[in-house]
């Protein structure tokens, strides 16, 4: 896939962002709880490696909620894993409003980047929505896209923030 293509490049402004961050929170004096800006900057540099667009240029307040909803969605996702074929039962109102916002975000960009292929032509999507057209090629359906990206979203929001948290 073309994510594998990528130059380190990509990194730099989310690096820089997550260093002026911790400078800026450091700045009085106080311990800081590196774990929270590991996953925003975690969420920041996947969003733009699967969608094309860092998670960083929304508005504040969309990147609040959608960070809200993604940390209620994961938990409730944790707690159904643990609860095997019980995990029907375990379905709050709040969890899924959660899965409900990460889905129609994850929809969103999905949509826009078929949008802009249709427009554009495939050639000119892949240049820009790499990742999702490559599985939009191998899968040839957007449902079954949206899917694995939230999937992938997942897996390298959380599992990426943890190991940084674990090593600092």
């Amino acid at each position: 896939m073309r994510v594998q293509q990528q130059h380190l490049g990509i990194f730099s402004p989310h690096v820089d962002e997550l260093v002026s961050t911790l400078a800026q929170a450091a700045a009085g004096g106080e311990i800081v709880d590196l774990q929270p800006f590991f996953y925003e900057f975690t969420l920041s540099t996947t969003t733009e490696l699967l969608f094309g667009e860092p998670y960083s240029n929304m508005p504040k307040k969309e990147r609040d909620a959608l960070r809200d909803n993604f940390d209620c969605a994961t938990f409730g996702v944790g707690v159904r894993v643990r609860l095997a074929e019980l995990a029907p039962i375990y379905n709050p109102p709040k969890f899924r409003k959660a899965c409900k916002g990460v889905r129609e975000w994850a929809t969103f960009f999905a949509d826009k980047a078929f949008r802009y292929k249709d427009e554009v032509g495939e050639e000119k999507a892949f240049e820009k929505y790499s990742f999702i057209m490559d599985l939009w090629k191998e899968m040839g359906d957007e449902a079954l896209v949206r899917d694995q990206l939230l999937h992938i979203l997942m897996a390298g929001r959380d599992s990426t923030a943890a190991l940084l948290s674990w090593t600092w």
